[in-house]
């Protein structure tokens, strides 16, 4: 850890905002795995601001995307969706199709930790809309999933179920363990609310 600070350090006194930003890019999941959601936000807003970081490029998205999922566990929503909303103008500009579907999602995220329901739907059905378009099979599943656990809170069982099978389908074809588990973890949770538990 100390080594990962001394790096960032180094960056801002010796390299410059693309260094810094590449750094912040790489270790934001170190952070947010670690709870260093603080730590994490730092840097990532230091990057953001470094002089040579304000240009539209697939990195600063990278790291906006970053300091706003961050930001959004660190339930400072505004914040989150500053971040975001900037996020999802770079990868339309510079037409990242997977780029826009993911940030779609942390949006939606957000939304749905603000209790905008509806609006988080929405968000996640256009994710998914676009994550179908270019054959985001993972991605796809992803959004299944999260469209899943909303119509599951909701109440509404039917779509629940639709979705979440639909997941699970697509990862049990990838072979994905990890997301086959909590695919069906869901799934679990879906038939005991529905008095299905043994």
């Amino acid at each position: 850890h100390e080594n990962l600070r001394a790096a960032l350090v180094w960056s801002v006194d010796e390299v410059g905002a693309t260094q810094l930003l590449r750094l912040c890019a790489a270790l934001w999941w170190y952070w947010f795995m670690r709870g260093l959601l603080s730590e994490g936000r730092a840097w990532c807003e230091r990057a953001l601001e470094a002089v040579g970081a304000s240009e539209p490029t697939a990195l600063r998205a990278d790291v906006l995307a970053a300091a706003g999922i961050l930001a959004t566990y660190h339930g400072e929503f505004a914040a989150a969706s500053l971040h975001l909303d900037e996020c999802l103008a770079i990868r339309k500009e510079i037409g990242d199709a997977q780029g826009v579907a993911g940030c779609l999602g942390s949006i939606a995220h957000v939304a749905g930790k603000r209790g905008e329901s509806a609006i988080a739907r929405g968000l996640y059905e256009q994710s998914l809309a676009v994550r179908r378009e270019i054959g985001d099979r993972r991605g796809t599943a992803g959004s299944l999933g999260n469209l899943g656990i909303m119509a599951l809170a909701e109440g509404d069982y039917a779509a629940a179920q639709r979705y979440m099978e639909e997941c699970l389908a697509i990862l049990r074809d990838l072979g994905d363990q990890w997301g086959i588990s909590t695919a069906l973890n869901n799934l679990g949770t879906l038939h005991r609310d529905l008095g299905d538990a043994p």
